[in-house]
């Protein structure tokens, strides 16, 4: 049987490469089927070699490749009977652009060996190819909307915190948390990406990819013509990048990133085996390995005699019994992967089959994690460190409070705490301006249009917000809800005003307590729960005055649960001149090293609490915006 290329569509999952500058490109393809028959022969089992596909030259691709049988026994027999196996028909196939490379292959395992063959140093065959760097790769294809991310922890294992997630969503880069995720680093990604050569209908597609194990993956084929196509397009990216010089190691810069430097290292403590739930999330795991990973996994025992620096010695057990002695030591390179050279010093086992079998763990890249005293982590051939990075939260608007005549050091109209609702909008308080004013033209609202949506107050004993803002027509149709906190300066607008982290907390707080009625639901019943009471009163339709809150209250049963929704804190304590002023000192600190500031520490530990808010609102599908003071 000829086996044809048009007759195939296999799943696009790529390992990429390129060949090597003192390499044959011509005849690489040859040389890496050749070398595939020795790469399949690997684990034992037996394989039966069906046909070569190739190579030839579909437009401006070179695909070669090699159909094979894989004969098994089936992981739930243990007899001996021969008659009892399973076959499966296999592909790999490799398809070369200039001097980018992407194999496929449709066995997982398999993946995995051919990639540990790319470090060899030979030039032929797949030892003429090297990887390609991760933050090139990361720079290629995670770029647009991040639609998954596989995210993997580098703090202790604790049952508080996750030690990996998976997200899903629009755009994740939204949804990471600059607080929460600095301890995660994204093992694999999968974005929106353009791919040029494409028909413009269908040139932006989703790409996955894990830069670390050189992987890249584009989904079904559903015809060769598609395969072809999209292999070509996905190699001709990468070559533009590669030949542009485009990389980066920070896509998603609030995640944890990787460091150079191994001489910072020090005081290992804490050596594991990854959990094989990770380590068999792409598939490259088989029966056999899957059950080495979950013995070393949960029943081995590192024990650290000595270190000195990032390398050490330590006492290896497995199951209750001793191993031996080993020389873990680690540099890192130029491309960031920290490389772990692991020795005997000291058999002490008499199983040659489980001494070999330690060896074997402790040279696959992906399975070992160490932590250091110095506060770094080592894991997924990449060095990490622990350090808190400050975040800044960046969600201000200052509108122009003071310029419009408004007190910001008087929150509402009235005596005191005492509400005077008639008042609303009547005198110069911040409530006045809220009722005024939101949303604001700069905001939500073209300028010169008059106010549109629902408002009202619910300010006093138990409120939900100062005020409750709601506009079906808003966000493309979509309607947007704002809950809507207000706080007034403990300054005048004439004294002079420093960051402050104290005229925040109370009203942070505030919003947090009541983020239960961004639904619509719990919002409906408190807001018709407290039509009795004298601020009920305080409504207003398109700018006017309504008197009770039932137009509101119809508008919200009839939105649907597809509205946005917003968190509102109206504290104008922070000026845009004192903000701008610290993020400059700010950034003159970063690019001289130097000390920071009382006034930048308070602005630190504004954004954390902040950003902490931010977080808290982002759990419930809402955004956090702070209002200040344009002076």
């Amino acid at each position: 049987m000829a086996l044809k290329p048009d007759e195939l569509g296999p799943y696009m999952s790529f390992l990429v490469a390129r060949v090597r500058d003192d390499a044959n490109r011509n005849d690489i393809l040859n040389q890496i089927v050749d070398d595939l028959e020795d790469v399949l022969d690997d684990d034992g089992d037996e394989r039966e070699f069906e046909e070569r596909v190739g190579p030839v030259q579909d437009g401006s691709l070179w695909v070669a490749g090699l159909w094979y049988v894989r004969i098994s026994r089936p992981g739930w027999y243990l007899g001996e009977d021969e008659r009892i196996q399973d076959k499966s028909n296999h592909l790999v196939l490799v398809s070369r652009r200039d001097r980018h490379v992407a194999i496929h292959a449709s066995e997982n395992a398999v993946r995995e060996r051919i990639r540990r063959r790319l470090d060899e140093t030979a030039l032929e065959g797949l030892s003429g190819l090297q990887p390609i760097a991760a933050d090139l790769l990361a720079a290629t294809f995670v770029e647009g909307p991040a639609r998954t991310l596989w995210l993997s922890g580098i703090h202790r294992s604790t049952s508080v915190r996750a030690d990996s997630k998976i997200l899903v969503g629009p755009d994740l880069r939204d949804a990471l948390s600059p607080l929460g995720d600095q301890s995660y680093f994204f093992t694999a990604a999968r974005c929106l990406t353009e791919l040029p050569s494409l028909p413009r209908s269908k040139s932006t597609i989703p790409i996955g990819v894990s830069p670390q194990k050189s992987r890249v993956w584009a989904g079904s084929a559903r015809s060769w013509r598609e395969f072809r196509d999209r292999t070509y397009a996905v190699l001709g990216r990468l070559k533009n990048h590669d030949s542009e010089g485009v990389s980066t190691a920070t896509p998603l810069p609030i995640l944890a990133q990787p460091v150079r430097d191994s001489a910072v290292v020090s005081g290992p403590y804490d050596i594991t085996v990854v959990d094989p739930e990770l380590l068999k999330a792409d598939g490259s795991l088989d029966e056999a390995a899957l059950e080495v990973a979950e013995r070393w996994a949960y029943r081995s025992r590192f024990d650290v005699v000595n270190s000195s620096g990032a390398s050490f010695e330590a006492d290896v057990y497995v199951e209750g019994i001793a191993i031996g002695r080993f020389a873990f030591n680690m540099e890192v390179d130029a491309c960031k992967r920290a490389k772990l050279q692991v020795d005997p010093r000291e058999i002490l086992c008499d199983d040659s089959d489980l001494v070999g079998e330690a060896l074997r763990v402790f040279r696959r890249k992906d399975w070992i994690k160490i932590l250091f005293d110095s506060g770094h982590v080592f894991t997924s051939s990449l060095l990490f460190t622990q350090q808190f990075r400050d975040v800044v939260f960046g969600n201000w608007s200052f509108q122009p409070i003071t310029r419009k005549g408004f007190n910001i050091a008087k929150e509402k109209p009235g005596n005191g705490s005492q509400l005077d609702v008639e008042k609303i909008g009547a005198e110069k308080s911040l409530f006045s301006w809220v009722q005024l004013h939101w949303p604001p033209d700069n905001i939500e609202c073209v300028a010169g249009e008059a106010q549109r949506g629902f408002i009202c107050s619910d300010d006093g004993s138990g409120e939900i917000a100062d005020f409750i803002h709601f506009d079906p027509h808003l966000r493309d149709g979509r309607g947007l809800l704002s809950l809507i906190h207000v706080k007034a300066s403990s300054k005048r607008a004439n004294e002079k005003r420093e960051v402050s982290c104290a005229n925040y907390e109370l009203v942070v707080a505030q919003a947090i307590k009541n983020l239960r009625s961004l639904d619509r639901n719990n919002l409906v019943d408190r807001l018709e729960a407290g039509q009795d009471r004298v601020v009920a009163s305080a409504c207003w339709t398109d700018g006017d005055h309504t008197g009770d809150r039932a137009e509101m209250i119809e508008a919200l049963r009839g939105a649907g649960e597809r509205y946005d929704r917003l968190v509102v804190i109206v504290q104008p304590y922070v000026t845009r001149t004192v903000y701008e002023a610290v993020q400059e000192s700010i950034g003159r600190m970063r690019v001289n090293g130097n000390h920071a500031t009382a006034e930048i520490r308070r602005m630190q530990l504004l954004d954390t609490l902040l950003e902490g808010a931010r977080a808290d609102c982002r759990a419930l599908g809402a955004e956090l915006l702070v209002v200040s003071d344009d002076k």
